[in-house]
């Protein structure tokens, strides 16, 4: 099967707009969940990763765009500044993942001057090709929170059936009221700095982020050094529109398809990793029921909180930073173990010459996948 490569890519996070930034602050222990007050709309007191506007002012000439189009807009130029693609090609194709886009545009208690159609996803998407030039009718992919993993599958399908020479994987959200008060409907909000697979965990951080990814199937120069996308696979076990499968049916068939493709074992896993009680039990379920148990657990929402459809596309470049540097990341917030499977969950920064790694992401309406990335 032929290998797709990643050429550069991209983190826009409270902790730095590029990827190098994002890595250094991990290393220094930082993250992005912070204890928010006073702010109109929302509860007095909550955690969350909010980007300040401050780092959004710095880009004057997106001041026509939505901050969720403006978080894009800035991946994509900072993944594209490190390689030689066009982005005006007809060889590049533009893939977008989101869970909510623009949802704030509905927000009647927060005026804005944009154009009812900006609400729609396919419409940002068309607003982001349009500044990049490029001729080509955009993917959007819209899976609840596997969004961004889903995206990345989609860019290797295309690239694989040889439709594109390129493309470009974005994915990004934005903190809203809506998307607020529909994990506070559910419970599933943490009080304080979340904390997956924790015996103490309480629930997830809201977070807002982008993730910009470059593909394509040309061997690069320093083929040796570089990471590849090789398998993945997408499941639905339907078993309820919020909570996840208790025995891990829907996860466990995507790992086990990307297993039996891979035909090797992974040397880590990067896990979804929210911090609620459901989920990170079913992720343990699953992995055991597929014989990894014993392998390394890694995890990004502790540090940058769950960022909706940007999380897989971020979560997939720090699993590659950690591949390219030879070193796992701890789990943060992690303390003592609170699943029931005696899952490995990485404690500490650790140097170990690592290969291969398998990327996990689980969203609602029993949306699930997997991903075997390659170094």
């Amino acid at each position: 099967m032929c290998k797709i490569y990643k050429y550069a890519d991209a983190i826009v996070s409270p902790l730095g707009v590029t990827t190098a930034q994002n890595w250094r602050a991990m290393e220094e222990g930082r993250c992005a969940v912070e204890r928010h007050e006073s702010i109109p709309g929302f509860p007095d007191s909550f955690w969350g990763a909010l980007i300040p506007e401050c780092i959004i002012d710095e880009y004057p000439e997106l001041v026509c765009f939505t901050k969720f189009e403006r978080l894009m807009i800035m991946a994509a130029q900072e993944a594209l500044s490190h390689t030689k693609v066009d982005a005006s090609s007809d060889e590049v194709v533009f893939i977008i993942a989101t869970t909510k886009g623009n949802i704030d545009l509905i927000d009647p208690e927060q005026p804005h001057l944009y154009a009812d159609d900006r609400v729609f996803l396919w419409k940002s998407a068309q607003l982001l090709v349009d500044y990049f030039k490029n001729p080509n009718r955009p993917f959007v992919v819209s899976q609840a929170c596997i969004s961004g993993i889903s995206a990345l599958l989609v860019g290797m399908e295309v690239l694989k059936q040889s439709y594109y020479k390129y493309d470009v994987v974005i994915g990004a959200d934005i903190f809203s009221r809506f998307t607020f008060s529909g994990f506070a409907s559910l419970c599933a909000l943490a009080t304080e700095r979340c904390r997956p697979f924790d015996v103490e965990r309480q629930g997830l951080n809201l977070g807002e982020a982008a993730g910009c990814m470059v593909m394509g199937g040309e061997t690069p120069e320093k083929e040796e050094a570089c990471v590849t996308l090789r398998y993945g696979t997408v499941s639905n076990d339907a078993h309820h529109i919020s909570a996840p499968s208790r025995t891990g049916e829907g996860l466990y068939r995507a790992i086990m398809s990307c297993l039996l493709q891979f035909d090797a074992v992974p040397d880590f896993v990067n896990v979804h990793g929210t911090g609620t009680i459901y989920n990170d039990e079913m992720e343990a379920v699953a992995l055991a029921r597929a014989g990894l148990s014993h392998l390394p657990v890694t995890a990004c929402k502790g540090y940058f909180g769950h960022t909706l459809g940007a999380a897989g596309i971020i979560d997939a470049i720090v699993s590659a930073q950690c591949m390219e540097k030879g070193i796992l990341l701890p789990v943060m917030g992690f303390r003592a173990l609170g699943v029931t499977e005696p899952i490995e969950v990485q404690r500490v920064w650790e140097k170990k010459e690592l290969h291969s790694c398998l990327k996990l992401a689980a969203g609602f309406g029993g949306n699930n996948t997997a991903i075997i990335m390659e170094r």
